[in-house]
């Protein structure tokens, strides 16, 4: 394809002194007028006029780039002018139909930025989106087409989401960050559990787990009081003699209560004595 250079600005004739270029006489009859009117040879004056007027519809076009619309001009479809400081497209084919108001015959193109700005940023940024027309009413409609249904979404990858606390009993997505700390909460703090030598294990469902170390008094009794008291009832508690020889551990009857119970240690000849160890575990709820 050949690529044309830009001609300079220069108007054939523009310089021409007086009465060197008249109009032609007869545009549309072309040089047969002069048969007519000057034997057959045209004169200097209507060459002039031919080549300024070719010359200035250069400039028209090189210096606008679009034509002004003509009342008197027959647009066909796809014809592009400016009226107005508007540019406009021809939606069909038309004749003396004004580009502003004839809507069914135009169609306004290529916005200024003051113009888009004007319809979609009036003031502080913000969107107009009453001033939209025609706007998608789904994803795909906007070209999204890997978005996650609202209803029962399924999710690729590794997505992520804000994290609640481990208190929060809403019905929010929960995370796995937020499940492993509810799982947490519910067997650590100082409230759940402790690890000393007399101590507790609270467990999901209200089952407590408790133990600890006592000694025998004269009479082989020996009084457990326990670390948290059962909210419930204490189910069972169970005494192991700690020393080298036989001994049996029982719970003495009728002291069992939810705060601690009485237990007595006795030998293999049914003796007691004071200053044995023991070891206790009860479970309760």
């Amino acid at each position: 394809m050949t690529l044309y250079q830009r001609p300079d600005e220069h108007i054939f004739a523009e310089g021409a002194r007086p009465g060197e270029v008249q109009p032609f006489p007869d545009l549309s009859r072309g040089w047969g007028v002069a048969f007519e009117q000057t034997g057959g040879i045209p004169p200097m004056e209507w060459f002039n006029f031919i080549g300024k007027r070719a010359d200035e519809a250069i400039r028209y076009l090189m210096q606008r780039g679009l034509p002004e619309w003509s009342n008197t001009e027959e647009y066909p479809e796809g014809s592009y002018i400016q009226h107005g400081g508007k540019t406009y497209r021809a939606k069909v084919a038309n004749q003396g139909k004004v580009p502003s108001t004839g809507l069914a015959e135009w169609e306004e193109w290529g916005l200024t930025r003051e113009a888009l700005d004007a319809h979609f940023h009036p003031k502080d940024g913000e969107l107009a989106w009453p001033k939209i027309t025609k706007t998608p009413t789904t994803l795909d409609g906007y070209g999204i087409t890997d978005a996650a249904p609202i209803a029962n979404p399924t999710f690729t990858g590794q997505p992520t989401a804000p994290t609640p606390s481990a208190q929060d009993r809403s019905t929010r997505i929960a995370t796995t960050a937020s499940t492993w700390a509810t799982l947490l909460s519910l067997f650590t703090g100082p409230d759940r559990q402790s690890f000393q030598g007399n101590g507790f294990q609270k467990l999901p469902g209200g089952l407590i787990l408790q133990w600890g170390f006592t000694s025998t008094h004269g009479n082989g009794m020996s009084n457990v009081i326990f670390p948290v008291k059962f909210s419930t009832k204490c189910l069972a508690i169970h005494g192991t003699h700690l020393g080298t020889g036989c001994a049996t551990v029982i719970e003495y009857v009728g002291t069992r209560t939810n705060i601690g119970a009485t237990l007595r240690t006795l030998d293999e000849n049914a003796m007691t004595r004071a200053g044995w160890g023991l070891h206790w575990f009860a479970i309760g709820h």
